[in-house]
């Protein structure tokens, strides 16, 4: 072989070994960036899209492979996603929700934050019992009491109650910038479900009641995933919502909506001479009655309540079976706020029993707490965004 042939021939192995050098770097490279996002085996043909991350339940988030590079140039894309995450909620708490009004001539409704306390027999009772899971409270004979657990009695256990209650009235209503959405598609996947995860939405009576707003709103305009994605709600609804058929239809179509939500908080407000009005009774509702107090935690202290208290029974279950309020199957607690003139004390603290008891015929293990307003503040107080 000539010299020039053999010169010829190592400048072509030379050529080759670096171009399979280079192609070789570049799928390692590629490997590397793949491995750190999670999204499994670089060398699988291309799919049309790797999985990024789960968050809140919302499945695999799909970006495809033509869109990774300009994602890997983001500085915002490149941090962990617990800091994006955390980014994220910063950004939810800087954009307070301002309610508009609904026409130029009347003023917008005013969503102020509602302090509740737990309502109970007596004047001085507020620590007769604590506020988790009733399960707790029926096993209590069968269990021993775990080492650092706190005296329900004591001012400390209150005050560990309040702070960890998962209903507060201190939960944001704010919203994602738009822009933010839009910027790209991984980052819209990541954060679209934090403002109904976070949010408390409230439901008032202003040109029509809460239910039939919280009704139009959930039914009508949310998408499913959005309806899913709902955790805490809060509605006022008049006393005639919770016995006639078509409101009784509309809490069902609102049950069966929201399958995600663990919190609700609901206040009934009925008239003098309204529905709920005509069925309290005042008879036997005295908070002094000592006998009466002193069988208020025994298991068949319903049938030791006055017969007025039928009717009050009666209501509760008719809402609670009519309504499907049971089936909000991950519906942990419920908070019912009474303002019914000719109801007291025993007669509020039966409807809620009833209320749980009809829950649990079918199938929910939510906590019924009957509440009473703590505070009223004013328009400017508190902290935060307006609610």
């Amino acid at each position: 072989m000539s010299p020039r042939l053999l010169t010829k021939k190592i400048k072509n192995s030379a050529r080759n070994e670096r171009l399979r050098c280079s192609r070789d770097s570049e799928i390692a490279a590629r490997a590397g960036r793949l491995r750190m996002q999670g999204t499994g085996d670089p060398y699988q043909p291309n799919h049309g899209g790797l999985p990024i991350m789960t968050l809140h339940g919302d499945g695999c988030v799909a970006v495809p492979l033509e869109g990774r590079a300009a994602n890997d140039l983001s500085l915002l894309l490149s941090l962990p996603p617990e800091l994006r995450c955390l980014i994220y909620r910063w950004v939810l708490l800087m954009s307070p929700v301002r309610n508009g009004s609904p026409d130029p001539g009347y003023p917008a409704p005013v969503i102020q934050k509602r302090v509740f306390r737990r309502l109970t027999e007596g004047a001085d009772d507020d620590d007769d019992e604590d506020d988790a899971d009733i399960n707790d409270r029926n096993n209590s004979n069968n269990n021993n009491k775990r080492e650092g657990d706190l005296d329900d009695n004591t001012p400390r256990a209150r005050r560990a109650t309040t702070a960890t209650a998962l209903l507060c009235p201190n939960r944001p209503l704010c919203g994602i910038p738009t822009s933010l959405l839009r910027s790209c598609r991984q980052v819209y996947h990541e954060v679209r479900l934090m403002p109904f995860a976070a949010n408390e939405f409230v439901y008032l009576t202003w040109f029509a009641s809460g239910l039939l707003t919280a009704h139009a709103t959930v039914t009508g305009l949310m998408r499913p995933w959005q309806r899913e994605a709902m955790r805490y709600v809060r509605v006022d609804v008049l006393g005639l919502e919770l016995l006639e058929a078509a409101e009784l239809r509309r809490w069902a179509a609102l049950s069966a909506a929201w399958t995600g939500l663990r919190g609700l908080r609901v206040r009934v407000v009925s008239p003098v001479g309204g529905e709920l009005d005509a069925r309290g009774t005042t008879e036997g509702d005295g908070d002094d009655d000592d006998d009466h107090h002193n069988n208020s935690n025994n298991d068949d202290e319903c049938r030791e309540r006055p017969r007025g208290h039928d009717r009050v029974r009666q209501a509760a279950e008719q809402w609670a079976a009519g309504g499907a309020l049971a089936g909000m199957k991950t519906l942990e607690r419920m908070e019912v706020e009474l303002a019914v003139p000719s109801w007291g004390t025993q007669a509020k603290l039966e409807f809620g029993r009833a209320l749980q008891r009809e829950m649990r015929r079918g199938g929910s293990r939510a906590v019924v707490v009957v509440v009473c307003t703590a505070a009223s503040p004013g328009a400017g107080a508190g902290q935060g965004p307006p609610r």
